[in-house]
């Protein structure tokens, strides 16, 4: 009979927050097995329902008495319900290029959640600014939220960046925003006054009204602006010939600046399509078995949105982090109703799972600690596609969750290093994690503990004991295999011996 586990474990409850006092938990049950919640009253029943969040119910399990048999030695195993999370507040307007200041509203789906913020870009808690309405921040600032209800774990911190849009000429790249020297412009200031470039093609006429930043059109031919015919200021376009976007220019300044601005989200190979909204309007008309590939472009937090629009769809949804760690979601897996706002940082190279439990599960072979820094079920499966190196291609890599209240490494899954160094792993929730790289293939690892037999009863000697199988027991064929082939090796051998030995006489 295998060890007792109690279900649901701490990545397999996803029940509304407001539903924290109806939790079921389940001891896994064995034919032949009777169970007890308190170790004294024992009965069929394996289930027990109203368990509270942040309650610790401890399960018993054993081999109930029989005719021939007395009851077998109880196994228990521990498990506190773990809290729910609050979720992520959402910050609005998104992050960007503004003129000014920004109205700033911030609003969180949990009921009864108290939402602190900053607007330094420090650290949010409970000594910080209550939010009560909405409020006003000046241009550069970076606001950041957290959500906390009495209970419950903290949100993750939300953060948005606004930086100052610039105004002025076309500078040397004929477009909305003045550059620096380097793209051909002196700069332009927030009221829109400008001055021309310096020896460079269509150095605009200063005094431009700010244009809001748009794709320049392919269509040079209209109104282009040169040395002879300046460009009029009206018509952003001729995107430039400028070495370095300016520090204040707005995207497409300059042919060294990036398109899809700073801290935002965009399509791969789809000039223009930036933001979370342009993401989600291109999942929404997204045919099945499409795949959309998103540059995360420096963030971290993907709005719980963008995973309802594809819920149920054959459309797959990718985000490249950055440095070699790229994330994949299919529409197909999502199965939470409403998905909360997931951060798909990954850190690498921890050491949250204690040294010892580490080399029980790897023992000589390399391993690597990686902790993620969403906390609970993500509401569907990820699949996390990260680099370990070229040199481990062919190998096979063991992804094993550490579960912190029982010191277990629980297997999850595994795949084979491609020949780029990458593999491909799944995860439905956020914790820590240890991966292993073995030639040999995987296998389970933690410690597992197994009931005692049942003892026999007094006054039967002549029954023999029945066998009760035993974890990882199995019957190998190849034993049977060899015995029979040596035994026909040594019949060759004696008849031989024999047919000599006569043909002598």
């Amino acid at each position: 009979m295998e060890f007792v586990r109690i279900s649901p474990g701490p990545r397999e409850i996803a029940k509304p927050v407001s539903d924290v006092n109806d939790v079921t938990v389940t001891i896994t049950p064995v034919s032949g097995a009777e169970y007890s919640f308190d170790g004294e009253t024992w009965s069929d029943v394996n289930v027990k329902t109203g368990v509270s969040v942040g309650e610790t119910v401890t399960g018993y399990k054993r081999y109930r008495e029989t005719d021939d048999y007395n009851a077998g030695s109880a196994v228990s195993a521990k498990e506190t319900m773990p809290k729910f999370t609050v979720k992520t507040p959402v910050i609005s307007p998104a992050g960007g290029s503004y003129t000014g200041s920004v109205s700033v509203a911030i609003t969180c789906a949990s009921p009864d959640a108290e939402i602190y913020y900053t607007t330094d870009g420090s650290t949010p808690g409970r000594s910080c600014a209550r939010y009560t309405g909405a409020f006003t921040v000046s241009v550069p600032a970076t606001v950041k939220a957290v959500a906390i209800k009495d209970g419950l774990n903290d949100s993750a911190v939300a953060a948005v960046s606004y930086t100052k849009k610039s105004g002025g000429g076309f500078g040397g790249n004929g477009g909305s925003s003045g550059g620096n020297e380097n793209n051909g412009g002196f700069g332009g200031n927030e009221e829109g006054q400008g001055s021309g470039g310096n020896d460079r093609t269509n150095p605009g006429n200063g005094n431009t009204t700010p244009q809001p930043s748009v794709t320049p059109p392919t269509d040079t031919t209209a109104n282009p602006g040169n040395e002879t015919e300046p460009g009029t200021g009206t018509t952003p376009m001729n995107p430039g010939n400028g070495t370095t976007a300016g520090p204040k220019s707005a995207p497409g300044s300059g042919a060294g600046t990036s398109a899809e601005g700073i801290g935002q989200p965009f399509i791969k190979d789809a000039d223009g399509k930036i933001g979370w909204d342009v993401i989600r309007a291109e999942e929404e008309k997204a045919e099945e078995g499409s795949v959309i590939s998103v540059d995360m472009n420096g963030s971290t937090v993907v709005p719980g949105d963008i995973f309802d629009s594809i819920r149920g769809k054959d459309i797959t949804i990718t985000f490249d982090m950055g440095n070699g760690i790229l994330w994949n979601v299919d529409g197909k897996s999502i199965t939470t109703d409403k998905a909360g706002d997931i951060d798909f940082t990954v850190t690498t190279g921890t050491n949250a799972v204690p040294v010892d439990i580490v080399n029980n599960a790897a023992g000589k072979r390399y391993s690597i600690q990686i902790s993620l820094s969403y906390e609970g079920e993500f509401g569907f499966t990820a699949v996390l596609s990260i680099g370990l190196g070229r040199e481990n291609a062919g190998y096979t890599a063991s992804l094993y969750y550490y579960k912190e209240s029982t010191g277990e490494l629980e297997f999850i899954c595994s795949d084979e290093v491609a020949e780029d160094g990458t593999v491909s792993l799944a995860f439905t929730h956020a914790s820590d994690y240890v991966i292993t790289i073995d030639g040999d293939g995987e296998e389970e690892s933690g410690s597992l503990t197994e009931p005692a037999q049942p003892e026999k009863q007094d006054g039967d000697s002549t029954k023999p004991a029945e066998e009760i199988p035993q974890a990882g027991q199995a019957w190998r064929p190849w034993r049977l295999i060899v015995a029979g082939a040596l035994v026909i090796i040594m019949g060759i051998g004696i008849f031989f011996v024999m047919k000599k030995k006569g043909d002598n006489e």
